[in-house]
Parts: C-alpha cells; structure tokens; sequence
C-alpha cells in the first residue's frame, strides 16, 4: 500500500472487520500522540511515528513519520530508509529497556549495530513479562 509516497510494510495496512464497519485505529509500538490528536477509524499508525497536538489524522500514518495539521500530512520522517528499515526488522521493542542501558540510543546507527551484535552473540533476551491475572491483583485478606 503507498499513502504520501512512503510504501508500507504489509504488516501496517490499515485493517478491516469482517463486517461493513471499520475497525478502530491500529496502533504501533512507540508512538507519540499530541494533545488533542482526532484518529479516523481503520488507520494505521506505523511503529515510531509522532503525531502532533491537534492533528486529525485521516490516512494512515508509515513508521516512523512526523505528522501534523488538519488534515495530518507527513512533515518528515524521523530517520532515513536504512535505518528504519533495520528498526522495524530488529522489532527492538521486544526487549527490556534497561538491556539497552550500556547501549548509544541516541545515534540509531550505533544503536542498530550493537542490538544486532546483541541478538546474534545471545546477551539479550526477548522480554515475557508474567501474566496477570485477577488474582494476582486482589489484595490479600
């Protein structure tokens, strides 16, 4: 699907119900959503993407794209194609935050490269947090 030039992975197409009515808004891993933000159903805001306050987003948003206005249009994208490219392959949000402590989280580049080296060598793990129950969340008597 391309929407604003910027072609989507299949796995950020907009999603439909089986039904005539459209499903919600699908939200992607870490998105930042502004203030005020008006969603149209059965969009997509791709993983990474940041949407500014008092924005009505219309289309579909692709990862990692600055989006703002009425309606939202792409201002720019965050990082260039490589580099979203390989976050969207590394799906780094899989991991705990503190395993990235030690790692250059602000230079993407450097980042991309040591989470990669992390994974291969097997120093950082997929994190499972503990399901939660309801009776794991009453206090007790």
């Amino acid at each position: 699907m391309k929407d604003e030039g910027v072609d989507f992975p299949r796995r950020y197409s907009p999603r439909y119900q089986s039904s005539d009515r459209l499903a919600g808004p699908v939200i992607g891993h870490d998105v930042w959503i502004g203030d005020n933000v008006t969603l149209s159903r059965a969009i997509t805001l791709g993983t990474g993407c940041v949407v500014a306050a008092g924005s009505m987003v219309t289309k579909s948003v692709p990862p990692y794209a600055i989006v703002g206005g009425n309606p939202a249009r792409i201002i720019r994208m965050r990082f260039d194609e490589g580099i979203v490219r390989d976050l969207l392959a590394l799906e780094w949000w899989r991991f705990k935050f503190t395993d990235f402590a030690a790692m250059r989280i602000d230079a993407p580049s450097l980042f991309i490269d040591e989470l990669a080296a992390r994974i291969a060598a097997h120093e950082i793990e997929e994190y499972r947090p503990a399901p939660l129950s309801l009776a794991s969340l009453e206090e007790p008597q």
